[in-house]
């Protein structure tokens, strides 16, 4: 399996760019590849660790990202599936959790013919603190109700 030239695997299936659904592997820092290119996009960012791509840090610590995962999860697994649907490149999944944040993108682990993949939603510009999820979420979500067709509630 290819590697972020410090020895973290990459995700080896990947199946766009920025938005990436990854098909296979785990995203170790070090982004997908795809043909042979990375793309920064699929990187996953951790407390006090730079994307091998980009060089950027994450603004969110553990703390922070288990509270934003666990308020989606509880409040919000509709949105996040239909999220996944519209803007994810999964119209088949069936159903998502919220499994990271980061400064790039919000990543879910979406169930897609009985099994999980994960699927990486890139938010329209670089996150510096955690009030811009919310807006970025909402934004997300409204994108995702009109692509489908579905009605959006009021406010969230």
């Amino acid at each position: 399996m290819p590697t972020s030239g410090q020895g973290e695997p990459r995700a080896a299936d990947a199946a766009g760019v920025c938005g990436a659904v990854l098909r296979e592997g785990e995203l170790g820092g070090g982004g997908a590849v795809l043909g042979g290119a990375s793309w920064g996009c699929g990187a996953v960012l951790r407390e006090g660790r730079g994307n091998t791509i980009t060089g950027m840090s994450t603004p969110f610590t553990p703390d922070v990202v288990e509270a934003i995962k666990r308020h989606m999860n509880d409040d919000h697994a509709d949105d996040s599936l239909l999220i996944c649907r519209a803007l994810g490149g999964r119209p088949e999944a069936t159903s998502a959790v919220t499994s990271g944040v980061d400064a790039e993108a919000i990543e879910f682990l979406a169930t897609v013919e009985g099994r999980e993949v994960t699927v990486r939603v890139p938010w329209s510009t670089t996150l510096t603190e955690r009030a811009q999820v919310r807006t970025e979420v909402v934004r997300l979500y409204r994108e995702a109700c009109a692509a489908l067709g579905v009605p959006a509630r009021g406010e969230h």
